[in-house]
């Protein structure tokens, strides 16, 4: 590890040395991918994907066959678990017959 002392450094050179250590930091680290929202779907689209209406939709979320996000005001489902869910239910309703 090196030492160094700083006695002889005024405020200014201090800061550009700071400046230079964080620069080179973010430069060293590998740049976050940026995710999408995991495909956040609204109701609409939630729909459209699984062909059932919206009353089907919102009543398997209540009978909690899927599940639902609330952002403020608005319902989003997540696509990943819609299509499991589907795969469940439909699983479920071929075991029936």
């Amino acid at each position: 590890m090196n030492t160094t002392i700083m006695s002889f450094l005024n405020k200014e050179d201090i800061k550009e040395i700071l400046k230079e250590a964080i620069r080179e930091e973010k430069e060293a680290e590998p740049p976050t991918p940026i995710q999408p929202e995991e495909d956040l779907l609204s109701r609409k689209q939630a729909s459209e994907l699984l062909k059932v209406t919206k009353p089907t939709l919102w009543a398997w979320t209540k009978e909690g066959r899927i599940t639902a996000y609330r952002i403020n005001s608005r319902v989003y489902y997540k696509r990943n678990e819609l299509l499991a869910s589907l795969n469940e239910i439909l699983s479920h309703k071929n075991k029936r017959r």
